[in-house]
């Protein structure tokens, strides 16, 4: 079978030798929910005791406050027609996934009570995989690399564990 990049069409969706390809619908909705999931916990460092620990109620407030701005910003990023289009498909990674990077970034500086550590780190460890992927999305639809297309099913995993993770700290307006 010969080999197929990015930027080209699969030959048959019925082919049991073609390897299935996620359709664009599932892929972005896989990666503004892990997005969001990623981004969810940026704020500030009031609340909790005086060395910048976040007590739970105000990481969960301050979370789901900015989940829902998060989700606001991402659905203004214009989702891609045909992710199957190298061209298009790295615009669009090339939007987003600066913004995991950066809010990730953001997500880790927050520092947790003591009762949430584990659960906050799971949550942050999920959220990395989820941005270190829309990097690796981004520079494989760059390269017109093919596996970039089997590499966007990992987003639904990912973006399950992250959701899974929010929702045991609390964090509802960040699951799902």
């Amino acid at each position: 079978m010969a080999e197929r990049r990015i930027g080209e069409r699969a030959r048959s969706s019925t082919d049991p030798k073609e390897p299935p390809v996620p359709t664009i619908r599932t892929a972005t909705t896989a990666a503004l929910a892990a997005l969001t999931l990623s981004l969810a916990a940026c704020g500030g460092d009031d609340g909790g005791s005086g060395d910048g620990t976040l007590s739970k109620g105000d990481l969960q407030s301050k979370a789901n406050a900015v989940c829902k701005d998060v989700e606001t910003r991402l659905k203004a990023v214009t989702q891609p027609s045909d992710i199957q289009d190298a061209n298009v498909a790295s615009a669009y990674f090339d939007k987003v996934a600066p913004l995991a990077t950066d809010l990730v970034d953001r997500l880790k500086a927050l520092k947790p009570g003591d009762a949430e550590k584990a659960d906050y780190d799971a949550f942050t460890a999920a959220s990395t995989k989820v941005s270190d992927l829309l990097g690796t999305l981004k520079d494989k639809a760059k390269a017109k690399d093919q596996s970039g297309l089997q590499d966007l099913a990992k987003l639904d995993p990912l973006g399950s564990e992250a959701n899974a993770a929010a929702k045991k700290l609390g964090l509802d307006a960040c699951a799902d």
